[in-house]
């Protein structure tokens, strides 16, 4: 091997911008949850749950969450006493999108792919509410994941068949100036904090008006009735 070829291979490649905005705001997170996880968490649900306008009987999906991330849990549970059926997502394979299960509080959960945890239920559900755990957030809407790039699929999938509302669950730190957008990126509708719900766009299903919209608008895909 040439001395040129081998100074290169032995030079790991550069960071992606996502990679290196993903692992600052991981370490935000960390920090955030560490100190203020638990209220955090009671916070969010304190501040979404007067402003959600759900049909009696509506689906949910939340998730079992991660280290570091905003637990839903009793924003769950409080969804479920108002009688609302409760899903979890399902890792079904590599680039497909997820499937919800249905899960009711006290369920054991079992272990999924990348190290998270499911339902085994196997009973589907479509849900009309999308909680949807992430590592960022913009003033438009957009939002960084781990880049697995499911819960894109999903909502793809979702948009294309009707309507749905996708709120992410964040710490407030992790909010960033303007992420880089990709063109399978999907936006959210709106990310509850511990101090405030950020909303992008309408939605019946969410009472208020839509924050005021950044300069140049949105370069993200929020697709809310049928598929282009």
């Amino acid at each position: 091997m040439p001395p040129s070829d081998l100074l290169r291979s032995a030079v790991p490649p550069a960071p992606s911008q996502k990679e290196t905005i993903r692992r600052d705001m991981l370490r935000r997170a960390q920090s955030a949850s560490a100190a203020y996880g638990e209220d955090a968490a009671r916070q969010v649900a304190e501040i979404l749950l007067p402003a959600l306008s759900l049909p009696a009987g509506s689906a949910v999906a939340g998730y079992a969450p991660l280290k570091s991330e905003i637990d839903p849990t009793l924003l769950l549970e409080r969804l479920h006493k108002a009688n609302h059926r409760i899903a979890l997502p399902v890792v079904e394979g590599d680039n497909v999108p997820l499937s919800f299960r249905l899960w009711r509080p006290g369920d054991k959960l079992v272990a999924g792919p990348f190290g998270t945890r499911t339902t085994s239920e196997s009973q589907i559900i479509e849900p009309a509410l999308v909680l949807v755990p992430l590592v960022a957030f913009d003033a438009k809407g957009h939002r960084l994941g781990r880049g697995g790039g499911y819960y894109d699929r999903t909502l793809t999938e979702l948009r294309a068949r009707g309507s749905v509302l996708a709120v992410g669950l964040a710490f407030d730190c992790q909010r960033h100036e303007d992420l880089p957008v990709e063109d399978h990126d999907e936006a959210l509708d709106a990310v509850v904090t511990e101090r405030q719900l950020y909303r992008f766009s309408l939605s019946p299903l969410l009472a208020g008006p839509a924050s005021a919209p950044s300069p140049g608008g949105s370069t993200a895909r929020r697709r809310t009735s049928t598929a282009r």
